[in-house]
């Protein structure tokens, strides 16, 4: 074979492969921004469920095995323990009204069926209708998991306050 047959059988291979590169990297951004989609829903949910105070719709965005770090207090392993602390919290506090929320979320990285992101949140609420309104703010660290269905769900959640 000849020098100028050996180099146009490379540039015929790098073209090949740049042809069987350029579909795959196009699905993977289409399944990333996929992703990305379905968690801008689950904060959505987030936002809608605080808002709501509705400890059902809250309880529904943890996977069953969702452990909750929350500072001073021991960690709530599994969905029950979370469901126990949540139950606490709104027989605490049951004129609870939340007037605001909002999540600063400034990253995101997926990793497979795993993605994890770090920001701010802030929480504007009245313990009772007498009270004045206060607010909280807070840094937040999630781990969230793909659902079979394509959703995403809290796996983990830890935040401290700012």
């Amino acid at each position: 074979m000849s020098a100028g047959s050996v180099r146009f059988a490379k540039i015929v291979a790098m073209v090949l492969v740049s042809f069987a590169i350029a579909p795959a990297a196009e699905a993977q951004s289409r399944a990333r921004s996929a992703d990305l989609a379905a968690i801008e829903r689950l904060h959505e949910a987030d936002k809608e469920a605080t808002l709501a105070h509705d400890e059902t719709q809250l309880l529904a965005l943890w996977t069953e095995d969702g452990v909750a770090l929350q500072p001073g207090q021991p960690p709530m392993v599994g969905k029950t323990a979370i469901r126990m602390a949540m139950d606490e919290n709104f027989r605490q506090f049951p004129q609870l009204k939340v007037l605001k929320y909002s999540a600063d979320v400034r990253d995101v990285q997926v990793s497979g069926d795993v993605a994890y992101e770090w920001g701010f949140f802030e929480v504007t609420g009245k313990v009772s209708a007498n009270e004045q309104a206060s607010t909280f703010k807070a840094r937040m660290l999630r781990v969230m998991r793909r659902q079979v269905d394509g959703s995403w769900k809290f796996a983990r959640v830890m935040w401290m306050p700012e």
